[in-house]
């Protein structure tokens, strides 16, 4: 989760950690500054999380199959 309009952190390097990172992956792009995100896009922040926490679970369902 990164906002183009944060002050702090740039926006370049929430993509350079996508690229590196093992799957599962994900970027979700928010709006307002560094730590104005929850509050200013509450809904849309906590659809990414959500959204987050599903995509590794089904990884971590996946590899317990893979395991039995």
């Amino acid at each position: 989760m990164h906002s183009r309009d944060d002050t702090m952190i740039r926006f370049q390097h929430a993509e350079k950690n996508f690229a590196t990172a093992n799957e599962p992956k994900m970027i979700w792009e928010l709006q307002g500054d560094h730590n104005d995100a929850l509050e200013s896009n509450r809904t849309r922040y906590l659809e990414g999380m959500e959204k987050f926490l599903n995509l590794i679970e089904t990884r971590a369902q996946t590899n317990r199959v893979r395991a039995d």
